[in-house]
């Protein structure tokens, strides 16, 4: 029988913790030991049930996150969960200790996928910003907000892009569905809330910002990008951040 992987979810939100923790419940492979929201708790909780891997946000209400973080990653992988992010952020939780870091609104399957990864052997501790926090913090940059549906959809396009540039050239065949099948969705479905969520940004976003991203496409004259446009922008974009950084 496959091992079970032992999980302590910290998270001071208790909306937040309530979907992670009921996701992680009903996960293959994965037992939830404890969910608590007192950072003060943990090191006791941790003692008590000897985890395999901690989800905490170092974001909490009369305690010290990162001191915990430290103390936590001696004993088990610690995955950081944060709204706050950013490169000094990603930087300081990976020196206290982190294996991982996922930025908040999490899909509960990346983040049970990267629970299932912490324990297998010689993978590696988190070496660099993730892939899914870049995205993440441009998309916000440019005014997407977190709570429609079109978020996570163009936040997982973006991410799909990047990791196989020539994907943009079909968007209808390709780009959609594997969105959609991620999200048990319709490729249409799909298309219609990442037009929305472009067309939110362009109302909503500052402009500053967004001719910092788009240049050309931000005027009058030619309006917003296309979801394939906007797609391919940040995607390229974050490929050229990659390869200064010899990652691609």
């Amino acid at each position: 029988m496959e091992k079970q992987v032992k999980v302590v979810l910290l998270d001071g939100n208790e909306e937040s913790r309530l979907l992670l923790g009921e996701y992680l419940q009903r996960s293959e492979g994965v037992v939830l030991s404890e969910s608590i929201g007192d950072g003060g708790r943990l090191l006791q909780v941790m003692e008590k049930v000897k985890p395999d891997v901690v989800v905490m946000d170092v974001i909490l209400p009369g305690a010290d996150g990162m001191a915990l973080l430290r103390q936590a990653a001696k004993n088990a992988k610690v995955i950081v969960i944060s709204a706050f992010y950013s490169d000094r952020l990603i930087g300081d939780v990976q020196q206290m200790g982190a294996w991982y870091f996922l930025p908040k609104p999490i899909n509960p399957d990346t983040l049970v996928s990267h629970v299932r990864r912490a324990v297998q052997p010689e993978e590696p501790a988190l070496r660099q910003p993730t892939l899914e926090s870049a995205v993440t913090t441009i998309i916000h940059d440019v005014g997407v907000p977190a709570h429609i549906k079109g978020y996570q959809y163009v936040r997982e396009a973006i991410i799909l892009a990047v990791e196989d540039i020539d994907i943009i050239n079909a968007v209808t065949k390709a780009l959609y569905p594997a969105v959609a099948k991620h999200f048990g969705t319709t490729p249409s479905r799909v298309e219609r809330a990442i037009r929305h969520a472009i067309e939110v940004a362009w109302d909503r976003g500052d402009l500053e910002t967004l001719q910092r991203y788009f240049g050309y496409t931000v005027n009058s004259a030619k309006g917003k990008p296309t979801n394939s446009e906007f797609i391919a922008m940040i995607a390229d974009r974050i490929r050229l951040q990659q390869r200064k950084q010899g990652v691609v």
